[in-house]
């Protein structure tokens, strides 16, 4: 999952009723008009705008909230999109994967290079993660250098599956990147009824684990090239 500026189904459903509901009244308001000499649906006309005018209001505070919940440099969630999801999308899980990432040496780059680059590390990162999602897949930028993905209800395969789409989609975006993003990143997963919180906190030792050079996966779990 992606939060973007793209419109829901909801929403465009809303605008469709927004330009339906005067449009039919107008046509009504003609036909009384021209047809049969008298008008007396000036009072359903006016409804039909209100009503319109109520559901532009209602969908424009509803973009504002949406808006609020994204990390602009990224297009992922931020913190307040994962507070939010954590009790309306991750409350009742059958399973769950987790996977933890963290740029590394980003205040190095930011330091050496100035903050254009930082960042452009970070826009990769991010193009990197949403060129792989899908309806049950939740992305964050979690921190400043932190990234995390969620795999609702998913099988421990589809959390390997994701893992090296997301990882191919890196190498590619990093052969053309003038500063290559360099990313240790852990992973956790849990059949059966699932505390998201618990699975953050292991993928993310599984990612410091492997980022400080320890175990056979070391090598698996640090990506620079």
């Amino acid at each position: 999952f992606i939060y973007n500026h793209d419109l829901s189904s909801k929403e465009i459903s809303a605008y469709a009723v927004l330009i339906i509901l005067p449009f039919f009244a107008f046509i009504i308001r003609f036909i009384h008009v021209v047809f049969y000499n008298f008008d007396y649906t000036f009072n359903f006309v006016y409804s039909a705008v209100s009503l319109s005018l109520i559901i532009f209001y209602i969908n424009v505070q509803n973009i504002s909230i949406k808006e609020s919940a994204i990390d602009n440099l990224t297009g992922l969630g931020n913190k307040t999109a994962f507070h939010r999801d954590l009790h309306n999308e991750f409350s009742d899980l059958d399973s769950c994967g987790v996977v933890f990432m963290d740029i590394n040496n980003l205040k190095v780059v930011n330091d050496t290079y100035g903050h254009e680059a930082g960042d452009d590390l970070l826009i990769i990162l991010g193009k990197s993660i949403i060129k792989n999602l899908n309806s049950s897949i939740f992305s964050y930028r979690y921190g400043g250098d932190e990234f995390l993905v969620i795999i609702k209800n998913c099988t421990k395969a589809e959390v390997y599956e994701f893992e090296e789409l997301w990882l191919n989609t890196l190498y590619e975006l990093n052969e053309n990147a003038n500063h290559k993003v360099n990313v240790a990143y852990g992973t956790a997963f849990k059949n059966g009824s699932a505390n998201v919180d618990d699975l953050i906190a292991k993928a993310d030792k599984d990612m410091y684990y492997h980022k400080r050079g320890k175990g056979e996966n070391y090598g698996k779990k640090l990506i620079s090239k």
